[in-house]
């Protein structure tokens, strides 16, 4: 286009009378750009089929594998009830002898930045290869990764997931592939969710994005979340980067739109036991160094693999992280934190499952019982 308008202002000033042709090359290039952008909106929209097609239930049955045959093993695992001793330790056992690729996953404010920066650590020291997009420091789940050599293959992703649009979460229909589950220990990390959802309300400045929404004359951080949070429908759940946002991040929002026809409790157990078959490990923010310890054994470290400087933390006081301190927390009501618990209801049951369960590893895996003094 920048060509024929040159050329054509060029005749023009000359006085020569090519002009239209010009002008008809530019029509032409631009009817040309008309026509890719309309061939790659639609392969866009067959990308993610629309919400409640047969399609996307599909799209989705396939991307977290909620096959009947999958929820049915779920299910008898779920009337069998709590892991037993010895099951725990054949499950670590067997881990410890067969996994030597890593995929972490990272969700937002609980305390990732320290871990990413030790496994970083540890691939950068062994040559490993990180699986990643091009040119990005992120993985971005619906663009191509990063080529290797001939013959070498991914061992190790720690870092966000992302997608340019519509899919910013955990999508194992993508990392199987790439880390195939047999080689790999899949693990993630929670952190207690009132902590969790105020860390993460305060790093990404939702305060002002929801006070500019709701036309709210005061800037209370206690007024603005309970505002927010009436506003919410009260029996239906809500999973976005605000309310239930770890749960988010590993993939609620989809994975509930193939049980519709379930209430929310039958939902939520479900996804739960989704995560214990997807997840081998569950490390917990409040118990980060026990957490880090168990790792070592899984992964046979030694101990200086795991120091670390904790990173993208806030302390008392400090006013460095987005202009905000712990001690506004202090600012919200017991009423609102009440009303918050109702809302956030998937990541606390997500959390404490996963607490009790990090418990009884650390119990019948690490230590030995019949040992009074512990180290």
């Amino acid at each position: 286009l920048t060509l024929a308008g040159k050329q054509w202002y060029q005749r023009r000033v000359r006085g020569d009378n090519g002009g239209a042709g010009s002008f008809c090359f530019a029509l032409f290039c631009f009817l040309c750009l008309l026509v890719g952008l309309i061939i790659l909106y639609d392969a866009r929209e067959q990308a993610i089929p629309q919400e409640g097609s047969v399609e996307h239930d599909v799209t989705l049955g396939r991307m977290f594998n909620t096959s009947d045959q999958v929820l049915a093993r779920l299910r008898v695992q779920q009337e069998a009830g709590q892991d037993t001793e010895t099951d725990i330790r054949e499950h670590m056992t067997r881990l410890m002898l067969s996994k030597t690729k890593l995929m972490f996953f990272k969700t937002h404010k609980c305390g990732t930045s320290s871990l990413v920066s030790i496994l970083y650590l540890y691939g950068i020291r062994r040559n490993l290869n990180f699986l990643l997009t091009p040119y990005q420091h992120q993985l971005f789940n619906d663009l191509p990764v990063q080529q290797l050599p001939r013959g070498e293959t991914h061992d190790i992703l720690c870092q966000h997931h992302r997608a340019t649009y519509g899919l910013d979460f955990y999508r194992p229909d993508k990392i199987h592939p790439l880390l195939p589950r047999e080689d790999t220990l899949y693990f993630t990390i929670l952190r207690n969710p009132r902590e969790q959802f105020f860390s993460n309300f305060i790093f990404f400045k939702h305060a002002e994005t929801l006070q500019k929404k709701l036309r709210l004359p005061t800037t209370s951080l206690d007024t603005t979340i309970s505002s927010y949070l009436k506003s919410l429908p009260s029996n239906i759940i809500t999973c976005n980067n605000i309310i239930n946002p770890m749960s988010f991040d590993l993939g609620f929002t989809a994975f509930r739109k193939t049980l519709e026809t379930a209430d929310r409790d039958f939902q939520i157990a479900y996804f739960i036991k989704y995560l214990e078959t997807e997840f081998d490990y569950v490390m917990m923010t409040d118990r980060f160094d026990e957490g880090l310890v168990v790792l070592t054994k899984l992964l046979r470290w030694k101990t200086d693999d795991i120091a670390y400087i904790r990173k993208m933390s806030r302390s008392v006081g400090d006013d460095t992280d987005k202009g905000e301190t712990d001690r506004d927390e202090n600012q919200i009501s017991e009423t609102t934190w009440q009303l918050l618990e109702h809302h956030n209801v998937v990541d606390i049951r997500i959390y404490e499952h996963f607490s009790k369960k990090f418990d009884n590893l650390l119990i019948n895996f690490y230590f030995d019982r019949g040992t009074k003094n512990q180290n």
